[in-house]
């Protein structure tokens, strides 16, 4: 949570600057710790006054203040402040692994003057916490995240894992809701972790870090980088999709595998579909796996659910043509017009679609088979379909193609 504190307290003329409870450290090593705090996003400010150690105890006890300072806390340094205006640097060590972060910096200090301090904090709650990472795997939230790896958890709860740099980054660009995230520095695949983690804070996540063995527990990634999100499911229905002039959806009923719908919707999101409607799901669409072969488009693509034959009605009233492919038919899929409102289905790669579409569609279309297989893995046979699809609608004039993704 990012905080501001404001406070003042001015020292009595002739207090003593020896007994002050802020100390100093070499500038060196305040540095190094500064670029740690930096690199890990930390940029909270915090304004108060400078307050001799004497009174700290009586002034934290008067004022319910959070910040429980004490000498055993701070690197040992000295100084000697003798009324001309000066630099001081001073450190508290705070636990974070085997990193130290700079508490305070004091600036222009002077005595009997009010002196500004600038804080980096890691992580504030209600007060300040010392012991904010977590480091058991007994911890309940991590027992916790461990069990929504399995549906009946995810769904009795209405949470989604997301993890992944690509995939938080994607999901907060689609405003999707974050309600927590955990981080682990030491996994960092890049260096723009801090960056995310500052962006995903402001969007109303809360940041907890998480020890590099804790994070191994919780990931389902062979390779974890270091980042994991938990965002709360959403479930959209047909009447809510919005109205389009030249609709272009993708039907997909009864997909077994995660990964397959995953990669479906990567495939919708770029040839430009405007919804994947998903119908008599054997899936679970907030499946992790599903997350990671979408690599985060699951999170701005418009996925509603529906059992087969609501979705074949609500396409019909609305005048879309419903393609079904199937390798049982003579008309290849580059010889139909796909340029007007149309609907592709696609089934199981087992039984392929029920009857409902087989009977009722508009045209049946083909992939050619050239060899010994008699079908492709629905996933790639779904792509080659959509990007037919996208390819008459360019030639046509209806799409205007963007220019090609920078190096």
């Amino acid at each position: 949570m990012r905080m501001s504190i404001y406070g003042t307290y001015m020292p009595r003329r002739g207090t003593s600057t020896d007994n002050c409870a802020f100390t100093t450290s070499s500038a060196a090593k305040v540095m190094e710790m500064e670029q740690n705090a930096l690199r890990h996003g930390m940029s909270t400010m915090v304004n108060a006054s400078y307050i001799p150690a004497s009174t700290m105890a009586s002034e934290n006890a008067r004022n319910g203040s959070p910040w429980h300072l004490s000498p055993k806390n701070m690197a040992s340094a000295t100084t000697k402040i003798n009324g001309i205006a000066v630099r001081s640097l001073c450190f508290i060590k705070v636990a974070r692994g085997n990193s130290y972060f700079i508490l305070y910096r004091l600036a222009h200090c002077k005595i009997g003057i009010k002196i500004t301090l600038v804080a980096c904090i890691a992580i504030l709650f209600n007060e300040i916490n010392m012991d904010t990472i977590l480091t058991s795997l007994q911890n309940p939230r991590i027992k916790q995240i461990v069990k929504w790896r399995d549906r009946h958890d995810r769904d009795k709860d209405q949470v989604v894992l997301i993890e992944g740099y690509r995939a938080l980054t994607r999901a907060l660009a689609a405003d999707f809701p974050i309600g927590d995230v955990y981080f682990c520095p030491e996994l960092y695949q890049g260096s723009n972790e801090g960056k995310l983690l500052a962006a995903l804070e402001k969007h109303g996540a809360k940041l907890t870090q998480v020890a590099p063995e804790a994070f191994v527990k919780i990931t389902y990634r062979d390779r974890p980088e270091g980042l994991l999100g938990v965002g709360t499911q959403r479930h959209l229905k047909l009447e809510q999709l919005p109205k389009v002039e030249t609709p272009f959806y993708l039907v997909a009923e009864q997909i077994e595998k995660p990964g397959n719908l995953g990669t479906m919707l990567r495939s919708c999101d770029a040839a430009g579909t405007d919804a994947l409607v998903l119908c008599d799901k054997r899936t679970d669409l907030w499946n992790p796996n599903v997350v990671r072969a979408s690599t985060g488009v699951l999170f701005s693509m418009p996925i509603p659910e529906a059992s087969s034959q609501e979705a074949f009605d609500w396409l019909k009233s609305r005048g879309v043509s419903i393609v079904a492919a199937t390798p049982h038919t003579d008309t290849m899929y580059t010889d139909a017009d796909f340029t007007g409102p149309v609907a592709i289905a696609v089934g199981a790669e087992e039984f392929g679609l029920s009857p409902l579409w087989m009977d009722n569609a508009d045209i049946k279309v083909r992939l050619p088979m050239m060899g010994a297989a008699d079908s492709l893995n629905v996933a790639t046979a779904t792509t080659i379909l959509l990007y037919e699809v996208l390819r008459q609608r360019i030639a046509k004039g209806m799409v205007n193609v963007p220019p090609p993704i920078p190096d």
